[in-house]
């Protein structure tokens, strides 16, 4: 089990990021992983993305 502002690792893709909320809605736990990797420009200038992840998709860095 994750906790919010754990490092973690997305396995598949290898992006590394911050939990940034957990959910268990739907009787499945999903986690926000925030990174500085992504595509889209956050209100600072800077590059940020949002990844939603099971989590046996993600390794504690």
């Amino acid at each position: 089990m994750f906790r919010l502002d754990d490092t973690v690792r997305i396995k598949k893709t290898g992006v590394i990021g911050t939990i940034s909320d957990i959910s268990g809605a739907g009787g499945e736990t999903t986690y926000v992983i925030d990174t500085d990797t992504g595509d889209d420009e956050d209100d600072f200038g800077g590059m940020a993305a949002l990844y939603y992840c099971r989590e046996d998709e993600l390794e504690k860095v």
